[in-house]
């Protein structure tokens, strides 16, 4: 279906629907942002604004409706956008260890298999007039971004190992 098609959709358009407050995907996102990168939004003079998001789905989640386990990495760091990567695992009853946040860093009891990939890519924008900043995104943003890169991120147009060295 073409995007020009698709803009021509209006509510009508969709005979089921459903009032829903977020999506899983956003919410691992946003929770790390908040507390693992300073961002406020409330108050925050720079946003994200979601630019594409896509999911593969892989398996089937057991248990469905239950608890799903997120894991959140980085696939790309750009000057003003972040490209993330979110697998989507069954996740066991019992109480995980959490951290003070409520998220936890690390890997935890749970179905190993990858159920599926969601990927999400922000554009870092000003409040106010809604475009990227011309120096980028905070730093403070940047710094909780990078430690989430994965094994073949690219950060500013080159790949990167896990130890910060550019591959050419």
């Amino acid at each position: 279906m073409s995007k020009d098609i698709l803009r021509t959709r209006r509510r009508h358009d969709y005979p089921f629907h459903l009032e829903y407050r977020t999506r899983c995907y956003d919410s691992i996102i946003n929770a790390y942002l908040t507390q693992h990168c300073s961002l406020h939004p409330p108050t925050a003079t720079e946003i994200g604004l979601i630019a594409s998001s896509s999911s593969l789905y892989l398996a089937p989640l057991d248990g469905f409706p239950g608890l799903i386990d997120l894991g959140l990495r980085v696939t790309r760091l750009g000057s003003s956008s972040v490209e993330y990567e979110v697998g989507v695992f069954g996740s066991e009853k019992e109480e995980n260890t959490r951290t003070e946040e409520g998220g936890r860093i690390g890997q935890e009891k749970g179905d190993d298999d990858i159920k599926a990939v969601g990927t999400v890519v922000h554009v870092f924008v000003d409040r106010v007039g809604m475009r990227p900043r011309k120096e980028g995104m905070g730093e403070d943003i940047r710094r909780g971004l990078a430690r989430l890169l994965g094994s073949d991120a690219t950060v500013g147009g080159h790949q990167e190992d896990r130890s910060g060295k550019t591959k050419l």
